[in-house]
């Protein structure tokens, strides 16, 4: 693939390959043409469990640049809400873009009034927290 250009969005600079999975089938159709169906699926970097005033956030193994726009979304959504939870001990490896998506989001959500509750952190985040210096922006204990 050596001289395609891919363009990306202007807004988040990613392209189509990176924003979705495709999964494709080729068949035949009736007219014996070769016809290929594709199932698009977003990736989640996140789960969410809402409660009435709390949210419990668990995060996915990887969390790097790639998934960053995807959590980044679902965190504004939740910058209103009373009370967060957030469980990154189940992380395997993160990035400084997604350390340093948890330490945007965590002082927007300080600024709205809350405070975010982390429920672990693991190893990895640990350590690359550390080595980029955020470990005591985000409280890691």
């Amino acid at each position: 693939m050596a001289g395609r250009r891919v363009k990306a969005s202007p807004v988040s600079g990613k392209t189509n390959q990176e924003k979705k999975k495709v999964n494709s089938s080729t068949k035949s159709n009736k007219t014996g043409k070769r016809v290929t169906k594709k199932k698009v699926s977003t990736t989640a970097t996140a789960n969410v469990k809402k409660g009435k005033q709390s949210v419990a956030i668990t995060l996915d193994p990887i969390i790097t640049l790639t998934e960053v726009t995807g959590l980044r979304e679902k965190f504004l959504k939740l910058l209103d809400v009373g009370e967060i939870q957030i469980d990154a001990s189940k992380v395997e490896h993160i990035d400084t873009g997604g350390l340093q998506l948890l330490l945007a989001f965590a002082k927007a959500y300080k600024n709205h009034g809350g405070q975010i509750t982390w429920v672990g952190w693991s190893a990895p985040c640990l350590n690359t927290a550390e080595s980029l210096g955020l470990a005591k922006l985000l409280d890691m204990k």
